[in-house]
């Protein structure tokens, strides 16, 4: 797996001024606008969807029939992809939480506290987000992917909007709710959505792998 991730990481190297785009806009919007939320969740889930990339370019001109004439497994590159991911999201999370605390601090706005556990938030989704595509992008191949990618991240959008507005008809404001709990009840509904988020990456992983194994190049 260790050759898989330097291949990534270098691979991404040859992306690197979309990224230094990225991080310009996260930073302006820290250092400009009263957006405090946005540069970190912003950064994270793009950096964690970046082993989309990189399934992309080992597709290209028939690269997985060499990739697996080397001493790699099937189940090795499948885990590598999903590691990649993690890296990528959890990374940039908190290279941006970093950043974003100390702008703060900076303008004396929100508490780093504060700050700190409504970052939190977005690591579910640097879970979720790559758990979510991968089985697509690996089963149907990076092209045909991004099809099932849009249509299953709309299906995840719609339930969200569906639970909003279910709450909202019942009279129940989930933002006010969210703002009034304490912290560490906060911190309580963080960890179980951890929690679950890496018991369905986990599961996420294992539908790979059997695509994977399954899959002829």
């Amino acid at each position: 797996m260790k050759g898989l991730l330097i291949k990534d990481f270098r691979l991404f190297k040859g992306q690197k001024t979309f990224f230094a785009v990225l991080i310009a806009v996260a930073a302006g919007m820290a250092l400009f606008t009263e957006e405090t939320m946005f540069p970190i969740g912003f950064l994270s889930l793009v950096s964690s969807m970046f082993s989309l990339s990189s399934i992309s370019y080992d597709e290209l001109d028939n690269g997985n029939a060499f990739l697996f004439s080397l001493p790699i497994s099937r189940a090795g590159y499948t885990a590598e992809k999903y590691c990649f991911g993690l890296l990528m999201g959890g990374g940039a999370w908190a290279a941006a939480t970093l950043f974003v605390l100390g702008v703060n601090v900076y303008k004396q706005a929100a508490q780093p506290m504060e700050l700190l556990l409504s970052s939190l938030m977005f690591l579910p989704l640097v879970l979720l987000l790559p758990a979510l595509v991968l089985p697509f992008d690996l089963k149907f191949g990076s092209e045909r992917g991004r099809i099932a990618d849009l249509g299953a991240l709309g299906l995840l959008v719609l339930i969200g909007v569906l639970a909003v507005k279910g709450a909202k008809a019942a009279g129940i404001d989930l933002a006010a709710v969210l703002d009034s709990l304490p912290p560490l009840h906060m911190g309580f509904l963080i960890a179980a959505a951890l929690a679950v988020s890496l018991v369905l990456w986990l599961l996420s992983l294992r539908i790979s792998i059997s695509i994977v194994k399954k899959k002829e190049f």
